[in-house]
């Protein structure tokens, strides 16, 4: 089965083919509607070809990447259904332009772009897989936050003691950093950091968070190994948490890793209560 997860993995740097080739073609071919380019169009019925032949690959790649497990079933399979709508498709409008010329011509300005809205579409699904569904946003502005549903009436805190130490201290920095892997969409391991509950639920194997107990927790034994150890989390050199934010998550959990109330209310040591006073301004 390894063999397959091996080749699986070549999907996220195949699936770049399609997408650039599909969206040259369609400005290509808009362009050559102009009688100045038209000679441009020479090249479609290749590109076309090309398209379809990677996008057909990329499926292929895709699916066997899929059998890895951990990924959202909802989400994966809106991406999977996309995905092989790109490609037939692709291979549609191939056959279309090479034996049917005339009607290929009277339906592209409706193709081209059904066909770059499918790309954008999959592609959206996709990369929620792999960095997460907010992955865009977390540093967008919060009228943009809101608009996109990632922001509720919670008020930002005007200080470090009166932040709640999960919502705006903790789980800002686990999004951020961990749920690429951990998140809404992909799960690795079973384990989903999207929200307290399913962070305290832990993963297919083991606990993420003991309360009050590190060395029984998971998470905090992951972000503390030396980056090049295997057990060392996040992997593919992806960016980890600071110090500063590996030290106050650990304060967190042997404060009892509380899902609410205020950081002043677990009295922190003051040195603590800097690094999230410090973190609070980061953002």
């Amino acid at each position: 089965m390894h063999w397959l997860y091996f080749f699986g993995r070549f999907h996220v740097l195949l699936v770049h083919l399609p997408i650039g080739i599909i969206y040259v073609t369609v400005a290509l071919e808009l362009l050559a509607r102009r009688p100045r380019f038209a000679y441009l169009a020479s090249a479609a019925n290749f590109l076309w070809a090309c398209a379809a032949v990677t996008a057909v690959a990329t499926v292929a790649l895709g699916l066997a990447h899929s059998t890895e497990g951990g990924f959202n079933p909802r989400i994966l399979a809106t991406h999977r259904a996309l995905g092989i709508s790109v490609a037939v498709l692709a291979i549609a409008l191939f056959v279309l332009r090479t034996q049917r010329p005339r009607l290929y011509q009277s339906t592209q300005l409706l193709t081209g772009p059904v066909a770059l809205v499918l790309v954008a579409a999959t592609g959206h699904f996709g990369g929620d897989m792999t960095h997460g569904t907010s992955y865009l946003f977390v540093y967008a502005p919060a009228p943009v936050q809101r608009l996109m549903g990632l922001q509720t009436n919670h008020k930002r805190p005007t200080s470090a003691a009166g932040a709640d130490v999960f919502a705006d201290v903790i789980h800002p920095m686990l999004l951020l950093r961990c749920s690429g892997c951990h998140g809404e969409a992909t799960q690795k391991g079973g384990l989903s950091f999207a929200t307290y509950a399913s962070l305290m639920k832990g993963g297919e194997d083991f606990p993420a968070v003991v309360p009050g107990d590190l060395s029984q927790s998971e998470m905090y034994y992951r972000v503390t190994q030396p980056r090049g150890s295997e057990d060392f989390m996040p992997r593919d050199n992806k960016t980890p948490l600071t110090a500063a934010q590996v030290q106050i998550i650990g304060w967190w959990i042997k404060a009892g890793a509380p899902g609410k109330g205020t950081v002043g209310s677990l009295k922190p040591p003051p040195q603590i209560l800097k690094l999230i006073d410090q973190e609070l301004k980061s953002d």
